[in-house]
């Protein structure tokens, strides 16, 4: 359970490290991608309860901690939401990476990061596929969050189904 916790913790900051630095223009080149900064080494894992504090680095307002705080009281909200397109739902999806023992090793480099550029149904480089926007603000979002959040969360594999798996 408690390495089941780091696990997934590891794999949020790296889907929030990515998801900031993987957004391409439309017309980029999809082959030219960084590669990723973060490997594991077999070396120990932190177990048990682990407690997390966020350390703000400059000067934020209140609304814009809020906005990090309620995606991660999303990850874990007994709360169900109006729609069926969760942040929780979409962090459940990692619980899937446990089951992959049997995943065909051409699969296991997908297994530790979100799928760059990937939104919703339908997407190619330079179009995050079809997403659900904000009447109010015309912002795209695919998951709903506590305190009415809405977020934009990219497409996680699916090693059940060997394909990129999204909210929408």
């Amino acid at each position: 359970m408690g390495s089941s916790v780091s696990f997934r913790l590891v794999l949020l900051l790296q889907a929030a490290f990515l998801v900031s630095a993987a957004r391409k223009l439309a017309g980029s080149d999809q082959t030219d991608q960084q590669p990723f900064l973060f490997r594991y080494h077999n070396g120990p894992l932190l177990t048990g309860n682990i407690s997390i504090n966020l350390i703000w680095y400059g000067k934020f307002k209140p609304s814009q901690r809020a906005i990090v705080t309620d995606f991660i009281a999303s990850l874990v909200s007994s709360k169900p939401t109006s729609a069926q397109f969760s942040v929780a739902k979409w962090w459940k999806g990692t619980e899937k990476y446990y089951q992959a023992i049997g995943v065909p090793r051409k699969h296991h480099w997908r297994l530790h990061q979100p799928v760059p550029g990937v939104y919703g149904k339908g997407s190619y480089p330079g179009y995050a596929g079809d997403v659900l926007v904000d009447s109010a603000t015309g912002a795209s979002y695919n998951a709903h969050g506590v305190n009415s959040r809405k977020y934009l969360l990219p497409a996680l594999f699916d090693p059940s189904t060997a394909t990129c798996a999204t909210l929408v």
